[in-house]
């Protein structure tokens, strides 16, 4: 790969299979455009850092995602809204220490209902595109509990922005608006930080989220357990053990 070489989607079934990719792509991407579509040798000089090895288009996709939320929570935090993030992307950030272990289909991320206007507009400022609304332009927030985005020309990716951690309408009245916020973590993402979940708050939401979508995917129980057995021993070991 030339120095300034911009990965377009055609060269994209090109990229080798296996290949190193630096901290530098977490930490001090060097990536320009408003895509983050160029990726400068600078950012796989094996020399600088340890490596990541990407072996698979999932280890791919991922640090192309991971770097895509950290100009996103970069832009957020700039502008004091707080930013917490769900699901695969806090799975990926806590858990995972491979970048090749658990695939993401796109990135889930929590604001306050009232920062909702807000959100919008600077995933709009990053060039992010909406989806079409539901029903009426107003049906979000109000009635459905998250916004659908779409950022990135080579790896275009999906941001869910919610503004519920839970799709029915009926938990609003069930989950306080404060319950994911009051225990949230602050956790280093590249350059700046992202919230995610306690321990007890993250397991609450993958069973309540598998639940609500029938146990449709194995992956959402693997989170399940995986993310027990990892806490099993922690000072909150005692709270998780009915869920063994």
């Amino acid at each position: 790969m030339k120095n300034g070489t911009t990965i377009t989607r055609e060269k994209t079934g090109s990229i080798p299979e296996r290949y190193f990719v630096t901290h530098a792509l977490n930490r001090n991407a060097n990536c320009t455009g408003h895509d983050g579509d160029t990726i400068t040798r600078t950012d796989l000089d094996t020399t600088a850092q340890p490596a990541i090895h990407v072996s698979s288009v999932t280890g791919v996709r991922n640090l192309c995602m991971m770097h895509l939320l950290e100009r996103v929570a970069k832009q957020f935090n700039r502008a004091g809204i707080p930013l917490l993030v769900l699901k695969g992307a806090a799975l990926n950030l806590t858990l995972c220490r491979d970048p090749n272990e658990r695939p993401m289909g796109d990135l889930d991320v929590l604001v306050r209902p009232q920062h909702a206007e807000q959100a919008c507009t600077l995933l709009e400022q990053l060039d992010a595109v909406r989806g079409e609304p539901l029903v009426r332009d107003d049906f979000f927030p109000r009635f459905y509990y998250e916004a659908e985005y779409t950022l990135g020309e080579i790896y275009p990716i999906k941001i869910d922005l919610h503004v519920r951690p839970f799709r029915p309408l009926r938990y609003a009245q069930l989950v306080p608006n404060e319950a994911f916020w009051q225990r949230a973590k602050r956790v280093p993402l590249g350059q700046t930080t992202v919230l995610v979940p306690c321990v007890e708050d993250m397991l609450i939401h993958l069973a309540v989220h598998a639940a609500i979508h029938g146990g449709s995917r194995t992956r959402w129980l693997e989170d399940i357990k995986r993310w027990i057995d990892a806490h099993r021993r922690t000072p909150t070991h005692n709270r998780l053990e009915p869920f063994s």
